[in-house]
């Protein structure tokens, strides 16, 4: 058998890569094939070479290894020196991807962890002109729903009041995060784009920000990213918040 078919039939057994069936039969070949228990010796002691050794010991457990599996200068070679030297360099390379790997799946935010970080209600702070409940408005009483965080029936008040009225720039950022909320995000993106749309002048910039934010919510990052650097390149409140999320979603 080739050299290189049992260096690969060997990793893959390292690897847990085999069914229990095909591990047995494996462990039941290394006892009868001399060359393929070599090989599994080579492996498994540069593995634990790395493992365990700092830079020192691990190239005198290989010299080691070298040796004790029958390997000498001027006897012939199953496995050379230059072999064993690249296995170890292959498991250095998968052991170091492999921290880098782990380290950032748990370190790195998700996209959901990144809009839970950057996202909150929008703060309507608007004072009813009446705390008895017959005396104020519909749009008072919606108000009252939003900041209690009743999403449900702020949009079902607001909605009547848009077939009476067009709707102004507090109707629409408070449709907009209800449904966000209610993570109907087709019915936010709406509300939010007309406001953009429309050029209001107190809440264009509060569109802006929830639009983007709807867009990371439903991982559209392409639309996200786009939102948030148009958003970064202005001078509005929200461009600091910009630039923090962009970074966050560019480590992803």
């Amino acid at each position: 058998m080739k050299n290189k078919d049992l260096s690969l039939r060997v990793q893959k057994y390292l690897g847990g890569e085999l069914t229990a069936v095909e591990a047995e039969s494996f462990k039941a070949e290394v006892a009868k094939n001399n060359e393929l228990k070599k090989e599994l010796e080579l492996q498994q002691g540069i593995a634990n070479a790395i493992m365990d050794d700092t830079p020192a010991e691990f190239l005198s457990r290989l010299n080691k290894i070298h040796n004790e599996l029958g390997y000498s200068k001027s006897g012939p070679k199953i496995f050379s020196l230059k072999k064993v030297t690249l296995l170890a360099a292959s498991f250095l390379v998968l052991i170091s991807l492999g921290s880098v790997f782990v380290f950032n799946a748990f370190n790195t935010p998700s996209h959901t962890e990144l809009f839970e970080e950057y996202y909150e209600p929008y703060d309507l702070s608007i004072t009813t002109r009446s705390v008895v409940q017959n005396e104020i408005s519909s749009f008072d009483k919606a108000v009252i729903k939003y900041n209690n965080g009743e999403y449900i029936e702020t949009k079902t008040i607001l909605k009547e009041i848009m077939v009476a009225d067009n709707p102004n720039g507090s109707i629409l950022i408070m449709l907009g995060i209800s449904c966000l909320e209610l993570n109907e995000l087709d019915q936010a993106k709406s509300y939010f784009t007309q406001l953009v749309e429309s050029d209001n002048a107190f809440f264009t910039q509060q569109a802006k920000w929830y639009l983007a934010l709807c867009y990371l919510k439903e991982k559209n990052l392409t639309e996200a990213v786009a939102a948030l650097e148009h958003i970064a390149s202005d001078t509005g409140y929200y461009k600091t918040k910009a630039h923090q999320l962009l970074g966050g979603l560019k480590n992803n």
